[in-house]
């Protein structure tokens, strides 16, 4: 018999009729399957910094049937595509592997990891204080703004592209020809 799929795992927890029995059944599913635990911190904790563009993925959705268990050997990539993850991929390498990962495994997790890339998780039950309550320790309390802040600033150069200000590219006087500024709008 095989084991159920990673959004599979999340619906039944999501379904359970009370926050307590969700709590216990969030706790039992990582103590089976502790790779869920990637999932809820690329979806909840503000450290993870996705290195994808936010919104709809362009793929195709997978018509095979019993392909439930792709996801399970697939999430140990996840890494691949958050910031600092792997600092020798180019923006367009991660997507065309993103990409490939959604087309490989089944439709419902492949909406779950765009969900999660979008720093979502898409089970209304399972929320992010469901979570701190199943695992106190897991995520950190700091506020999220901040520590994402602090996450962008520890990330490769490369990775976050930072366009530069109009004060960075404003010229010396000197460079001004007949007073005039060369970049001001007219």
């Amino acid at each position: 018999m095989s084991r159920k799929g990673v959004a599979e795992t999340f619906q039944e927890i999501n379904n359970l009729p009370d926050k307590n029995m969700r709590i216990e059944a969030l706790r039992d599913a990582v103590k089976k399957q502790p790779a869920l635990l990637n999932i809820i911190v690329g979806a909840y904790d503000a450290g993870v910094v996705w290195d994808l563009p936010p919104g709809k993925v362009p793929y195709r959705v997978l018509d095979i049937v019993d392909q439930e268990n792709m996801l399970w050997s697939e999430i140990r990539r996840l890494y691949l595509f958050v910031v600092g993850g792997h600092a020798t991929l180019t923006a367009l390498r991660k997507e065309t592997l993103f990409i490939q990962l959604l087309e490989s495994i089944m439709p419902e997790d492949a909406k779950l990891l765009c969900a999660i890339k979008d720093k979502k998780l898409p089970y209304p039950n399972i929320t992010i204080d469901v979570v701190r309550k199943a695992f106190p320790d897991l995520l950190p309390k700091e506020n999220p703004k901040l520590q994402a802040a602090k996450a962008r600033e520890k990330a490769p150069r490369s990775a976050v592209p930072v366009a530069p200000t109009y004060e960075e590219l404003k010229p010396t006087d000197d460079a001004l020809v007949d007073g005039e500024d060369p970049l001001a709008i007219r």
